[in-house]
């Protein structure tokens, strides 16, 4: 089993922690309304179903529960992003289901994992609840997820909607990040945005030589290696001020946009939320 969950990764894995609210600058949307003025096949009005819910779910660390020697991960210990359905027309009691989750009534709060991807055991724990599979691989990826929901009422009525989410992946020393999405540095909890057309990887920090009495002093420095296209190059930014210290440019252009330019993209990209709107 150790050498399962060490493969799984799951302290990477499993790991959520919802950004939400005005004071976080988080936007709140209602989900489509797929078939809210259809009709059945009885004839009866289809529900209208809403979803709310914020708008980006960040991804970092998270530790298991230990339960007779054994570590294990809850449903409900792993923070999630939390999505609120609310229902219209129809006869109670409503029945709902939000990513293979049950839930009664009209309306409620749902808390949903933001992985893209991951299996629950059938059998809940007697004091934990539901418990991930710990077999089954869990994948947590950089990008827009899309949460569905369907809903029915006591004549057979059926409401359907989606929301997206936008996925934060946390990233670690050495991992790679793929072009076109937004990553959370877990050294520092500081945003980053890949630009298209190239993927990075972080290669951790140095202090640099001083001697030279730069405006920064001896402030140590963040390395990220450009790997596709392979040595495309590398930039380094000062740890603290994320000002650009050097630059190395193996690779003049990709796909007609300048190395140089979509290097530049990256360091404007540091601490801003990804360009996304539902």
């Amino acid at each position: 089993m150790r050498e399962v969950l060490r493969d799984l990764n799951w302290q990477r894995m499993l790991a959520f922690a919802v950004i939400a609210g005005v004071a976080a600058g988080v936007a709140f949307a209602v989900g489509s309304l797929r078939g809210s003025q259809g009709e059945t096949e009885g004839g009866e009005r289809d529900l209208g179903l809403s979803l709310t819910g914020a708008a980006y779910c960040e991804a970092g660390e998270m530790e298991g529960v230990l339960d007779g020697g054994e570590r294990v991960w809850p449903v409900s210990g792993a923070p999630a992003v939390e999505v609120g359905w609310s229902l219209t027309a129809g006869l109670g009691p409503y029945r709902v289901e939000i990513e293979g989750e049950e839930y009664e009534g009209a309306n409620g709060v749902a808390e949903v994992p933001c992985a893209t991807s991951y299996e629950v055991l059938e059998e809940a724990h007697p004091r934990l609840g539901r418990l991930f599979d710990p077999d089954a691989p869990i994948v947590v990826e950089s990008g827009v997820r899309e949460i569905a929901a369907m809903a029915w009422d006591a004549e057979g009525a059926i409401g359907e909607a989606s929301i997206e989410v936008y996925v934060i992946q946390g990233i670690g020393l050495d991992e790679e990040m793929m072009g076109g999405r937004t990553y959370r540095l877990e050294a520092f909890r500081q945003l980053v945005t890949v630009p298209e057309g190239i993927s990075l990887v972080y290669g951790g920090s140095y202090e640099p030589d001083c001697s030279d009495g730069g405006e920064e002093g001896c402030e140590r420095v963040h390395v990220f290696e450009v790997m596709d296209p392979q040595d495309g190059g590398r930039i380094e930014l000062y740890r603290h001020s994320w000002r650009e210290h050097f630059r190395e440019v193996g690779v003049s252009e990709v796909d007609g946009v300048a190395m140089d330019d979509l290097l530049d993209q990256f360091e404007q990209s540091i601490g801003r939320h990804p360009e996304w709107q539902r």
